[in-house]
C-alpha cells in the first residue's frame, strides 16, 4: 500500500470535505421560492341603482382579484339612451328611453384574465304628486281627501313635512295617502307632504297644497254694553267661520228705539232715544251650499241709561269698567282737560272688563288713525289685572301672534305705518277658571279737540 505523503493534510481535507457534504445536505444552500399567483379575478358590485328616466345617473362596478388595473366592457345588453360606460367601470350620463334590464359586464386586468356577471338595470319614471290642491272642509265636520302620485316604485310612504302646517284632528295615513279626521278649528293656508317610493335609491317628492277648512259659524259677542241715551253708538257684532257674505236679521225681539241692524256687516248703530232695556235675537246666515251651508243665531239684550248714569269709566273695578266681549265698539276718549273750562288736567282713561278662558288667546285692537275719516288719537293701550294697575305680563306684541306670551301688556305703536295699537294676551293654560282682566286704553298727547273717536275690537274672549 502506498501512504499519502503528508497524512496530515490529507485528514484535513477529508473532514473539510465532509462538513460542506454535510451542510448541503441540511438544505443550507437552498434558494428562494417563486411568486404566488394572484387570487382569481371577481365582479363584486352585486346591484345597480334604479335609473330614473330624466335624472342624472352614476354608479361605479368594482371587482377583486387579478391584476390591476382593469378595463371594463359591456358584454351583453344595451345601456339607456344617453347613458355610457367608461373603461374604468364608471357608469354615468342624463337617463333616457330604451335600454335593457337584464346587463352583462366584463372585466380584463393587465394579464389578459376576464370576468362577467349579469346586472339588472331598473328604468323607472320619476315619482310626481299628482293631486295640486285639496277639498275644502268644515270645522267638527269629518274630513277625508286622498293623496296620489305617478312614477317611481310602489308601495309608496306619505308623510307631512311639518306638523305645524296640519290642522288639528287630522292626521295622514303613511300607506295610503289618505289624510282624514275631524278638524278641530278652521284654518287656510298649505299643507306641505313628502313621498318616498320604494326605488334603490328611494325617489322623494314634496308638494305645498292649499287647504281651507271653514269656521263653524258663530256668534263671538256674548253680550253688549250699556249705552247712553241720546249719544251715538256703533257696534260691529263679532262673528267666527262660515262663508262671506253673511246676511243678518233680528229673528226675535226688536232693537231700541233709535237703532238699526245693518243686515250686511252686523253693524247695530244709531242714536238711541228712549231709556230702557230690549231683548232680542240676531239671526246670521251664510253663503255656504250644501254641507257647507251654516247659520245661527244669538240671544242678546242692550240697556240705555240716562245721559247722568253713565259717569265715566276711569277705575278699573267690575262696577264701573264697561264689560266687553268679542266685536268691534265705537268709543270716544276726553281730552287732557275735560271739561275745557277746568282749570286742573283731568284726563280720561278708558277701562274695559274682558273674560276670558284657559288657553284663550285674546287680540285687543285700537282703531283711530286708520278710520276713516281719520282720529287724530295716538292710543295706548295696556292690560292691568286690577284697581292696583298691576299689569300682567301675559302678552305678545303685534309682530308676535303667536307668542311667546311672556312680555308686559303695553303697546303704543302696531308699528312704524300707524298710531294704533294692538296687543296679544294669552291666558295661562293652567289657570284655574276664565280670568278677567282690564284693558286701559289712552291717548299718548292728551291734547286733542273734540273727544276723540275711536274703536276698540275684541276677539278671542268669552
Amino acid at each position: 500500500m502506498k501512504l499519502h505523503p503528508n497524512p496530515r493534510a490529507w485528514l484535513t481535507a477529508l473532514l473539510s470535505s465532509a462538513v460542506l457534504l454535510f451542510v448541503a445536505g441540511c438544505g443550507g444552500a437552498s434558494s428562494a421560492p417563486g411568486p404566488l399567483p394572484p387570487p382569481p379575478l371577481t365582479i363584486t358590485t352585486s346591484s345597480l341603482p334604479n335609473a330614473v328616466i330624466g335624472q342624472p345617473y352614476n354608479a361605479t362596478l368594482q371587482a377583486s382579484g387579478g391584476t390591476p388595473p382593469y378595463t371594463w366592457s359591456l358584454a351583453a345588453g344595451t345601456l339607456p339612451t344617453g347613458v355610457t360606460l367608461s373603461s374604468s367601470g364608471v357608469i354615468s350620463g342624463t337617463v333616457g328611453p330604451g335600454g335593457s334590464t337584464s346587463l352583462t359586464f366584463q372585466v380584463r386586468d393587465s394579464a389578459g384574465a376576464t370576468a362577467s356577471r349579469s346586472l339588472t338595470m331598473t328604468l323607472v319614471s320619476p315619482l310626481v304628486v299628482t293631486v295640486s290642491s285639496l277639498p275644502d272642509g268644515l270645522e267638527g265636520l269629518f274630513y277625508s281627501a286622498t293623496l296620489t302620485a305617478t312614477g317611481g316604485v310602489t308601495p309608496y310612504r306619505w308623510q307631512i313635512t311639518s306638523l305645524a302646517t296640519l290642522p288639528g284632528g287630522l292626521s295622514i295615513n303613511e300607506a295610503t295617502g289618505q289624510l282624514s279626521g275631524t278638524p278641530l278649528q278652521d284654518f287656510t293656508g298649505t299643507v306641505s307632504i313628502l313621498v318616498n317610493d320604494s326605488s334603490n335609491p328611494a325617489q322623494i317628492a314634496t308638494a305645498d297644497l292649499p287647504l281651507k277648512i271653514i269656521g263653524k259659524l258663530k256668534v263671538t259677542t256674548s253680550g253688549l254694553p250699556s249705552i247712553k241715551q241720546g249719544a251715538s253708538f256703533q257696534a260691529i257684532v263679532g262673528l267666527h267661520g262660515g262663508t262671506p257674505p253673511f246676511i243678518w236679521s233680528l229673528s226675535a225681539g226688536a232693537l231700541p228705539a233709535g237703532l238699526a241692524l245693518d243686515a250686511s256687516s252686523g253693524t247695530i248703530s244709531g242714536t238711541p232715544s228712549l231709556e230702557g232695556s230690549s231683548n232680542f235675537t240676531l239671526r246670521v246666515v251664510d253663503s255656504g251650499t250644501g254641507a257647507f251651508a251654516q247659520s245661527t243665531s244669538q240671544p242678546l239684550s242692550l240697556t240705555i241709561k240716562a245721559a247722568g248714569a253713565m259717569g265715566r269709566n276711569d277705575p278699573p273695578t267690575p262696577a264701573t269698567a264697561t264689560p266687553l266681549s268679542n266685536g268691534t265698539y265705537r268709543a270716544s276718549i276726553s281730552p287732557f282737560v275735560d271739561p275745557p273750562t277746568a282749570t286742573t288736567a283731568n284726563p280720561d282713561s278708558d277701562f274695559y272688563q274682558v273674560t276670558a278662558s284657559p288657553g284663550a288667546i285674546v287680540t285687543i285692537e285700537i282703531t283711530a288713525d286708520r278710520l276713516f275719516p281719520f282720529s287724530p288719537l295716538d292710543s295706548v293701550i295696556e292690560i292691568v289685572a286690577d284697581a292696583s294697575l298691576t299689569r300682567l305680563n301675559l302678552c305678545s306684541p303685534p309682530s308676535a301672534p303667536q307668542g311667546p306670551f311672556v312680555q308686559p301688556c303695553m303697546n303704543d305703536d302696531m308699528d312704524s305705518s300707524t298710531l294704533d295699537s294692538k296687543l296679544f294676551l294669552k291666558v295661562p293654560s293652567s289657570a284655574g277658571g276664565p280670568l278677567t282682566f282690564f284693558v286701559h286704553m289712552l291717548d299718548w298727547r292728551g291734547d286733542a279737540r273734540p273727544d276723540l273717536v275711536y274703536d276698540i275690537s275684541i276677539s278671542g274672549a268669552n
